[in-house]
């Protein structure tokens, strides 16, 4: 079943999560037959590598055409703005993050699957939502195989060593330097969101042996066959093995299983648990489960499980503008932490207050201002 698929994600400006697992899933989707429109009207981290495959971006949602067979999104206002605009389209709910108002999930009859990256947004999102936890699907970090091709086979004791930093703070690196040079190896460090690193994350790990990231960074570095130690400033985790390797995985390669105090003489501990066979089975594992070739069926089948839904119960139309208004409302409400750079203007910050603010007194039984 060929699907017209629309993304839409109004801000994809960053290079962060949201961004990597856009492009990933829509290279895969395009390469699967499907068609996919991006509607966005700041597309600059995601736009060079998806320029020439045949994905179609457009800034206003008249551009779209016809009614696609399925929405995706992670944004609310996002959410609000193709629902209404396409009544019956169902819509699949990504979370990636728990940011106020903006990621958290919308109360929109039009959403019929929420999918959460890790574990530990499971059961808090159903619970938020009233709903059973089986019915929030876990849908875990992914990469594209034809970017991470394999690296030459490990030494017996790591010799480089690289830290990705994805939070611009790097509180950690010193403690992470001071164990590599006990350790007798050598770091790098790079910032993951420099415009010459975010591009080029498989190509840069390849070099190195051993590599302290997190999230996507993480797991890419070890498709490409590095040793990987999930590592912040909060905090690090075990080595990456065949052993944990799922429980990480299933875990974001985030802060729920980087657990251990960032100081020299546990990281060290940790470097010692180095064992090149061990971590070239983990990276069997993941090149085999952890692909887009691998998980894009999985997303394929949510995608015509809600279109079954829809054909066979659709949307209320009027019950889905009542719930969209309620959004809208809610704006007002929370308004003032729906920061200017994620909307990418004040003046577009500033009038989805203004609207939130008016709907908002609608639903109080007041009059809405008339300017």
């Amino acid at each position: 079943m060929k699907l017209k698929v629309l993304f839409a994600y109004g801000d994809l400006a960053e290079r962060a999560s949201v961004e990597f697992f856009a492009r990933d899933l829509c290279i895969e989707l395009i390469r699967n037959g499907h068609e996919v429109v991006i509607l966005s009207s700041h597309p600059g981290a995601i736009l060079p590598e998806l320029e020439g495959i045949g994905v179609r971006l457009v800034a206003h949602i008249d551009e779209v055409g016809s009614a696609p067979d399925v929405i995706q999104t992670s944004r609310r206002y996002d959410a609000i703005l193709t629902s209404l605009r396409f009544p019956q389209t169902p819509l699949v709910w990504f979370l990636h993050g728990g940011a106020p108002w903006i990621e958290s999930p919308p109360r929109l009859p039009s959403v019929r699957q929420h999918v959460v990256c890790d574990y530990a947004w499971q059961e808090p999102v159903a619970r938020d939502l009233g709903a059973d936890e089986n019915d929030v699907v876990v849908l875990p970090l992914f990469f594209d195989p034809e970017r991470c091709a394999s690296r030459l086979p490990l030494p017996e004791k790591p010799e480089r060593a690289v830290l990705i930093d994805g939070n611009r703070q790097g509180t950690h690196i010193p403690f992470v330097r001071e164990a590599c040079r006990r350790h007798g190896v050598d770091l790098d460090v790079f910032e993951e969101h420099s415009d010459t690193v975010s591009y080029r994350i498989p190509d840069i790990v390849s070099k190195y042996d051993l590599v302290f990231a997190r999230g996507q960074v993480a797991l890419e570095a070890i498709a490409v066959g590095c040793a990987v130690v999930p590592c912040d400033e909060a905090g690090c985790g075990e080595l990456v093995t065949k052993s944990n390797v799922l429980e990480m995985w299933t875990s974001g390669f985030g802060r729920r299983i980087m657990t251990e105090p960032l100081m020299p003489r546990t990281l060290e501990r940790i470097l010692s648990t180095y064992d090149a066979k061990a971590i070239e089975a983990c990276s069997q594992f993941v090149q085999a489960y952890c692909s887009t070739e691998a998980v894009t069926p999985q997303v394929t089948d949510l995608y015509e499980n809600v279109i079954t839904s829809v054909r066979e119960h659709p949307n209320d139309t009027a019950a889905l503008c009542i719930a969209a208004a309620k959004e809208l409302a809610s704006i007002g409400e929370y308004g003032d932490s729906i920061r200017p750079s994620t909307l990418r203007d004040e003046d577009r910050a500033g009038g989805l207050k203004t609207v939130g603010q008016k709907f908002k007194s609608l639903f109080k039984g007041s009059t809405a201002s008339k300017e």
